[in-house]
């Protein structure tokens, strides 16, 4: 799929990592919090992950759209976004709910948490992860790797992970032996799946440039 003629997405690819660590002005994106007067919200959210996904999703549509109108494949693929926020869920349901798409059947209940996503499956998935600041912590949310393993094994036939490689490859998340609790491995599992993605995007800014920013 071509975007400001430059090809993000190849075919024999299915794994993608797009790194949120930046913003369009190169300031680093820093998740976020809501707040209403004095109330400030338990959840986070990351407004250029947001961008990114509206874009990744609009450059994925205009894909199949070509190739829907050249008769090439007889339905577009099933698409779901997950956050392990809520926060991003809502702001997400939001901001794709005013895209239009040509090919995509995208409706706001394929935009959901990672727990309220249990046992389904779609062709693509994104996995929006937001977390990033400058403690380097993430919480048990982030940590707790039945979570990320749901999130990132609901893809049938390409995953996209939206994410900040800098914060999440020095993230650690600490596993439980199975048979004995009480042994924890700790190991830098994002970075890991990191190294296993075949497509690396570090500068998405580059091909979305052109694109109106999230709000």
């Amino acid at each position: 799929s071509e975007h400001n003629g430059r090809n993000i997405f190849t075919p024999h690819i299915h794994t993608y990592w797009f790194n949120s660590h930046y913003n369009q002005d190169r300031s680093v994106s820093y998740e976020k919090k809501l707040s209403r007067g004095s109330d400030v919200s338990t959840s986070f959210y990351n407004e250029q992950e947001i961008y990114l996904t509206k874009n990744i999703l609009k450059t994925i549509d205009k894909g199949y759209s070509k190739l829907l109108e050249k008769g090439q494949i007889s339905e577009a693929p099933t698409v779901g976004v997950i956050s392990l926020y809520g926060d991003q869920v809502r702001l997400l349901k939001r901001e794709v709910g005013k895209l239009n798409f040509k090919a995509l059947d995208f409706s706001k209940s394929k935009i959901s948490t990672v727990d309220e996503f249990q046992g389904k499956e779609e062709d693509i998935i994104i996995v929006n992860l937001v977390r990033n600041n400058k403690s380097g912590h993430a919480g048990e949310f982030t940590r707790k790797f039945e979570r990320l393993n749901v999130a990132l094994s609901r893809a049938r036939k390409m995953l996209i992970v939206v994410g900040s490689v800098p914060f999440f490859s020095n993230l650690k998340i600490d596993i439980e032996n199975s048979d004995n609790p009480s042994i924890i491995k700790t190991r830098y599992l994002y970075k890991e799946i990191y190294d296993r993605i075949k497509g690396k995007i570090n500068e998405p800014n580059g091909y979305f440039k052109e694109d109106e920013s999230w709000n």
